[in-house]
């Protein structure tokens, strides 16, 4: 078949590889337009750019792809499916409506679980044990059309965000062939998607990634994997003398076991580990970082930091 491919993301390399290896062809990638990165001068070609270059892809890098010219464009080419995924622009219903056969998604979650533009952060920051791939046939709504193929993973307990999405990412490129093959033999069977059931995983701001520490250990924990790569963890570090320092946290692990203490409260072991007195249980704090500064292991943090017992970590909009 005649594919149009459309992704901008990390998520959507893996499938871009898959079908560039496949008996299909993919005729056009269109990918989000470059940005400039802070501080840099020259535009850098994202990954899944520089592979269809390599593999003598047309790309095409509209700023809005719903354009009527873009639209005639997108005709001209006569896919027979359009598949997307981690594209980052809404498409119009007239460019649904483009393919000979259909428009389809690849979308990283168990569907209609966690809709949204961050369906991996929001699965391991409500603490899901299970998560998945699914490939929908898209309609004009985000993420609520009709079922084609789901495949389920359990998630890997101290997984971050970022490692998970390069794992569902593989899977869902295999998943993606699957459905073209389907297709081309047309015996794919849509399955509609029960609303009821629906959960949202909107976009990350910065401030998610805000530590309350009346939340539980396990809460907190599941935040700092869920905020990895972006926008991670934060907590503010005031010590006796009333000095703050923002503070990344990058590693930690739940205890169940209660102090008297108030949540937020630091103590430093006679073995050198970091505990933080959360609402319900005690956080372990094996990786963290000053911002501007490289990630260290608590013990190399704890030799060069003044950190110590009775020191107290702290929202950092909501000081206590």
């Amino acid at each position: 078949m005649n594919i149009i491919a459309m992704g901008t993301g990390g998520f959507a390399l893996p499938m871009l590889l898959a079908m560039t290896k496949s008996n299909h062809c993919v005729d056009t990638l269109i990918t989000q337009p470059p940005r400039l990165a802070p501080g840099r001068r020259k535009h850098t070609h994202s990954a899944i750019k520089q592979h269809a270059i390599d593999s003598q892809i047309e790309v095409m890098e509209p700023d809005r792809i719903n354009h009527p010219e873009q639209m005639d464009l997108l005709l001209q080419r006569r896919p027979d499916v359009l598949v997307v995924a981690a594209y980052g622009q809404i498409l119009a219903p007239e460019i649904l409506r483009i393919p000979r056969k259909c428009a389809i998604n690849l979308h990283a979650s168990l569907l209609p679980l966690y809709r949204g533009a961050a369906p991996v952060n929001w699965a391991i920051y409500h603490g899901e044990r299970e998560t998945g791939v699914t490939v929908i046939e898209m309609n004009p709504e985000i993420d609520e059309g009709p079922i084609l193929e789901i495949e389920r993973t359990a998630i890997k307990p101290y997984e971050t965000a970022g490692e998970l999405t390069i794992r569902l990412a593989e899977i869902g490129a295999a998943l993606i062939l699957k459905v073209l093959d389907d297709l081309e033999s047309n015996c794919c069977t849509p399955i509609p998607q029960d609303s009821k059931l629906a959960t949202r995983a909107p976009r990350l701001k910065k401030t998610d990634g805000y530590i309350d520490w009346t939340r539980s250990a396990e809460q907190v924990s599941n935040q700092i994997r869920a905020m990895q790569p972006w926008p991670k963890a934060v907590t503010n570090w005031r010590r006796k003398t009333e000095d703050t320092t923002p503070l990344i946290l990058l590693d930690a692990h739940a205890l169940r076991e209660q102090r008297t203490t108030s949540p937020g409260s630091v103590q430093i072991t006679t073995d050198g580990k970091i505990e933080i007195q959360t609402g319900q249980g005690t956080l372990v704090i094996t990786r963290l970082q000053i911002p501007g500064k490289k990630p260290l292991e608590t013990t190399d943090f704890l030799r060069g930091n003044p950190l110590e017992t009775g020191d107290r970590f702290e929202h950092p909009l909501k000081p206590a």
